[in-house]
């Protein structure tokens, strides 16, 4: 099918796509104005005329290749005369491309040049004389044969080889194929409960080194008893000597035994928590404060009837001790107690 500009009355050659395309509106390449398409379509030209067409143009033709070269200026005359009223349709390889809205391109690709356009007006002479013939089939096959029969230059092979310069093939070396063991699903786990109980492990020493400072806090004290639990053991006692306080003491000659001592304690806890009996350090001093005798005593020794040595010392209690020790002599002048 075909449009023609109502502006120019240019022909075009459209499809039926081109039309669903912005609407049926188009531009025409020749005078750049806008049209609709729909509205504009003509008929093809009778058979007749375009053979009277063809004949004319023909004949035209051979005239120019018998015709004088054209001056300047005749060619500047039927190029603007081309250029201003066209009177020729689309068609075939030299259709002019509609220019649809939508994608409009430069009127520079839709131009003719100067020398076709006064080539096809017939007034430049033929610098080359040449005859159209028709070409046999024969010299064809002849020409395909010879194609056919010639050797490929390239080809192309999955053979992995190698074309030296000597044109010998040599055989590439395949890739090395690296076989990689799968990991077991369990390795993993495994691993990190191994690396957990060995956390647990080495915090556990930890807390038994220093069970002595870590009973004196409420989480150390459950952990310690949840391991002697375990291990079944005894777990360690909350101990503070700071908070065992003396109230009273005297150390004179016993009114019985002039050979002997008499040792007299009152001690008490003061700490909020029980804890076990400490152990009793007796030192004696000279004038010159030369330590001259040292005695520990143990819990058994020191604690009167009644009071277990295994039991806890209990809290804001006093306790009375009474010793009776051997005269060390008149060198004695001096005495002090320690708690161990």
């Amino acid at each position: 099918m075909y449009t023609q500009c109502p502006h120019c009355q240019t022909l075009f050659r459209i499809s039926a796509e081109q039309l669903t395309v912005a609407a049926g509106m188009a531009r025409c390449c020749q005078c750049k104005s806008v049209f609709n398409a729909e509205e504009n379509l003509r008929e093809l030209p009778s058979t007749s005329e375009e053979h009277t067409a063809t004949e004319t143009k023909e004949t035209t033709l051979a005239e120019s290749s018998h015709a004088p070269p054209p001056s300047e200026t005749e060619i500047e005359e039927h190029n603007d005369g081309l250029a201003v009223e066209p009177d020729y349709y689309a068609s075939g390889g030299e259709s002019q491309m509609i220019d649809l809205l939508e994608g409009e391109l430069p009127s520079e690709h839709f131009r003719i040049p100067e020398h076709k356009a006064a080539f096809l007006a017939g007034n430049i002479e033929h610098k080359n004389d040449f005859v159209l013939e028709d070409i046999a089939d024969e010299p064809l096959d002849e020409l395909e044969s010879v194609l056919i029969s010639e050797p490929d230059e390239l080809s192309i092979t999955n053979d992995p080889t190698e074309i030296t310069a000597t044109g010998q093939q040599t055989p590439l070396p395949y890739p090395e194929v690296q076989f990689i063991e799968p990991r077991k699903p369990f390795a993993g786990m495994l691993w990190g409960v191994g690396a957990i109980g060995l956390l647990l492990i080495l915090g556990l020493q930890l807390i038994w080194q220093f069970r002595s400072e870590a009973i004196h806090y409420e989480s150390g004290r459950q952990l310690l008893s949840v391991m002697c639990q375990a291990l079944n053991c005894t777990p360690p006692q909350r101990r503070d000597l700071s908070r065992i306080e003396i109230e009273h003491r005297d150390l004179r000659l016993h009114p019985e035994h002039p050979q002997a001592l008499s040792l007299q304690l009152n001690m008490i806890n003061n700490a909020s928590f029980k804890q076990p009996f400490p152990q009793l350090q007796l030192s004696l001093f000279n004038d010159a404060g030369k330590l001259l005798a040292t005695r520990l005593f143990d819990p058994s020794e020191y604690l009167p009837g009644g009071i277990s040595a295994n039991s806890p010392m209990p809290r804001f209690r006093l306790i009375e001790v009474m010793m009776e020790l051997v005269d060390p002599g008149e060198e004695v002048t001096g005495f002090k107690f320690d708690f161990l």
